[in-house]
This record gives structure tokens, C-alpha cells and sequence, in this order.
């Protein structure tokens, strides 16, 4: 199949996310369309500008972590770690945006005509699956986030007791998170992301049930689901941020071809069994009855 050297549109201006953007040439040149396949006929030789876009999943970076995590050891890192690298799945992140309107009559048989009114942003409900590890670390970790924000027992911060010297009243920055959401195509290189956002004043809202219950022959592997409040900001500028940040991650760069092998030699512990066992006695009993003949 011959390839097209028109099926894009580079420096897409407004049909991009950025002017920078390269998106599907459906509009074709000169008014003729060239991408599209679904009008009189197939129209195989430009359809490379139809080819659809896959979405991967998305890469969720935490780029500000409660201030009131800094003076206790592996809070950071465990945040990290725990949205970036072990969450199962995050939901309630995505985009979408409504327009509101207001409806007059038109004509005298019920019609309506309709004039837009509010443009809104679909507010996000980020819920985050983790898989449950060894000391129930996930619901630990979110009940006392939690705690330090507001302790059951007393309503005030937990923090209150522990820490040495002044406080400063509570600020959103002290207690949540934001992560920046980047959506990669399957290049996974930076110029080729699709989109980029951040969801912002980000805390839990819940840890989830414990878990504990009694229920002879069973035993199970617990998974929590974590609920979240969030604000969502995404312009031009969140995606030329996520740019910016790709290219530091340089993810692309990663290639699993050549990761370390798990082992490169045997364990001492285990010298001299199996079929090294078996090779040195038949080395021991081995005898060449050919010699001398």
C-alpha cells in the first residue's frame, strides 16, 4: 500500500490541543477529502489519514505531595510509588465538557430552538484500585493521611501532638496532592502526546472496608478502592506542561529487550544438586575405553 504524504495536518492550529499539534487530515486539500471512508465509497489509497487513534493507559504523575508528609520517612516515596507504579486502576479522571443552554419556542408545533448558555468541565471523581501488600501498607497508609488530617477521636489533625514547635493553620497544599494525567499515544514519546491535565487538591475521601470477616474455607486477597475529591485543570498549557515533563521521564527511552535477567548465576546454596550433581558424578565415573586402541 502506498503511503500518503498528505494524511496529516502538521501545525494544526485549533484542531489541535496546540498549534503545535499533528492531527488526521479528514478535511483533505483544496475542499477534497482525502481521509475519510465512509462517504460514496471506500477511498483506499488516503487511508492512512482514517487510521484510528488508540488509546493507551493513561501515565498518572504526582507532582506535589502533602507538605505534611515531608518530616516523616517513606510517605513521599510511598505516595509515589503507590499511585505511580502499583494503582491498578484510576477512574473518574476523565475529560469531558458540557454546554448548558436555554430553550425558546419556534414556530407554533413544539419545536425549540436553543441558545447556549454555560460551558462547563464534567467535575472529576478520581477512585484509585490498589492491590492490598504485606502489613496492609495501602489502608494504613490512607488512615493515617486521613488522620493527620482530622483524627476521629478528637477532630484535630494527629499531627497537632507530634510535631515539635509551631503549626501552621491548615492550607490545601498541606494536606493534598495533585497529579498530572498524561495521555501518551503508542509512540510514548513526548511531541506525539495526545493530551495532558491535572487533577489538583487531591485527598481521600475513605479508606474502604478493612476487609475482616469470618468465613470457614475462605481465605481472600483484599484490593482497596480508594475515593478521592479532586478539581480538574486542563488548557493548552497542562498539555505543554506534560510535554515538558515526558521529556524528563524520557519513557520512550525504556527497553525491555534488554532488562537484567533475574539471575545470572545459581545461588551458592544451591551448588552442586540437580543436574550439576548429576554432570560431576558422571564426570567422576566417566572412563574412555577407546584409549590406547
Amino acid at each position: 500500500m502506498p503511503a500518503s504524504t498528505t494524511a496529516l495536518i502538521e501545525n494544526a492550529g485549533y484542531l489541535g490541543a496546540l498549534s503545535t499539534d499533528t492531527v488526521a487530515n479528514l478535511a483533505g486539500i483544496n475542499g477534497t477529502p482525502i481521509g475519510t471512508q465512509l462517504g460514496l465509497g471506500v477511498n483506499l489509497p488516503n487511508i492512512d489519514a482514517a487510521t484510528p487513534l488508540i488509546m493507551m493507559p493513561t501515565v498518572a504523575i504526582v507532582t506535589h505531595a502533602p507538605t505534611m508528609f515531608q518530616n516523616f520517612p517513606y510517605f513521599n516515596e510511598t505516595l509515589k510509588a503507590l499511585i505511580e507504579t502499583h494503582a491498578r486502576e484510576i477512574n473518574g479522571i476523565d475529560l469531558e465538557y458540557n454546554m448548558e443552554d436555554a430553550a425558546t419556542p419556534a414556530g407554533h408545533d413544539g419545536q425549540e430552538m436553543h441558545m447556549p448558555t454555560n460551558s462547563k468541565r464534567v467535575a472529576v471523581n478520581p477512585t484509585i484500585t490498589l492491590p492490598e501488600v504485606s502489613g496492609n501498607l495501602v489502608w494504613n497508609f490512607i488512615k493515617t493521611w486521613m488522620w493527620m488530617m482530622k483524627s476521629p477521636d478528637t477532630q484535630a489533625s494527629i499531627l497537632s501532638a507530634v510535631e515539635t514547635g509551631t503549626m501552621s493553620p491548615q492550607l490545601f497544599s498541606y494536606f493534598s496532592m495533585d497529579i498530572l494525567f498524561i495521555q501518551f499515544d503508542q509512540t510514548m514519546r513526548p511531541e506525539n502526546i495526545i493530551d495532558g491535565w491535572f487533577c489538583c487538591n487531591m485527598w481521600p475521601t475513605g479508606t474502604g472496608p478493612f476487609g475482616a470477616k469470618r468465613v470457614i474455607g475462605q481465605s481472600e486477597m483484599p484490593e482497596r478502592q480508594i475515593p478521592f475529591h479532586g478539581i480538574l485543570q486542563h488548557n493548552p498549557n497542562t498539555k505543554a506542561v506534560a510535554k515538558i515533563i515526558a521529556q524528563g521521564l524520557a519513557l520512550h527511552t525504556v527497553n525491555y529487550n534488554f532488562s537484567q535477567p533475574i539471575a545470572q548465576s545459581v545461588d551458592s546454596s544451591l551448588a552442586q544438586m540437580g543436574i550439576e550433581q548429576q554432570a560431576l558424578q558422571d564426570l567422576q565415573n566417566y572412563t574412555d575405553l577407546t584409549a590406547g586402541q
